[in-house]
């Protein structure tokens, strides 16, 4: 690392340049003192790794197994009940004729029979969290939980 030889003067303190200032004298003594420390990485190795490691036991074990083919099976379950969210308006409980449109407090729904707006951010169904958060891909909506961490397409 190439540093200045000369003395840092009061402007240096407002410079971006954040490298450390180290007189010869002081990298002369840095450098003796890591040389006396004697640090080796090669040569010290700690004392878990000179055991010796004997398996007798194959890497894997069958119930471990059993347990992450059930794990995944409840979960593909639970995302077969769970599939999307049917909105319907909050004052005449239609869920046809609904316009999605966004305002100042988030996205909502607008109905075509009463002029009624209703918030698409609603509870998670999963998990009853009020922790959610309503998101937009192109045309389509989903209700995103922050606590569960799933996704739920919006139907409208």
């Amino acid at each position: 690392m190439k540093l200045p030889a000369s003395i840092p003067n009061a402007l240096h303190f407002f410079s971006t340049n954040v490298r450390p200032w180290f007189s010869e004298e002081s990298l002369d003594r840095i450098c003796q003192f890591i040389l006396e420390q004697n640090i080796s990485p090669n040569l010290q190795e700690p004392s878990h790794v000179s055991a010796k490691i004997s398996e007798s036991k194959p890497a894997y074990d069958e119930s471990l197994i059993a347990a992450e083919q059930t794990i995944t099976a409840q979960v593909e379950s639970k995302t077969e009940q769970i599939q999307e969210i049917t909105l319907t308006c909050k004052q005449c409980n239609n869920s046809s004729n609904l316009q999605p449109l966004s305002g100042r407090y988030g996205y909502f729904v607008k109905c075509g029979n009463c002029s009624a707006n209703t918030p698409m951010k609603t509870q998670c169904p999963k998990c009853s969290s009020t922790n959610t958060k309503t998101s937009k891909r192109k045309e389509s909506y989903s209700l995103v939980c922050k606590d569960c961490e799933i996704s739920m397409p919006i139907k409208l």
